[in-house]
């Protein structure tokens, strides 16, 4: 197995030659270019997928902010109510029971 590097990228062994071609002929170009411009497309395609996707998820997010601060202020106004008639109650029944009936006074 005697190897031997001769110049211009030949590599000889047991009389065998294997030699590589460095021309870079014009299908091999094509082809890189041609794979390079689907991978920067298919890159900024999924860029801009995301790019939509998060701005949809802030919008749904903001939609649901809303909604749950709109509950909170219902959730408010009806314990308003219920404590209103609640008070009301118990105010018209202060009268009637014995040991309520100073509250009226």
């Amino acid at each position: 197995m005697n190897q031997e590097r001769q110049p211009g990228a030949v590599l000889r062994s047991e009389g065998r030659q294997w030699s590589f071609d460095k021309a870079v002929n014009l299908p091999t170009l094509l082809t890189l270019v041609a794979m390079l411009a689907a991978s920067l497309g298919s890159g900024f395609g999924i860029y801009l997928s995301f790019d939509r996707r998060i701005s949809s998820l802030e919008d749904r997010t903001n939609h649901i902010e809303q909604d749950q601060r709109e509950q909170k202020a219902d959730n408010r106004e009806a314990l308003k109510s219920i404590n209103e008639k609640l008070d009301r109650l118990l105010y018209d029944r202060a009268g009637v029971r014995p040991e309520t009936r100073g509250w009226t006074k």
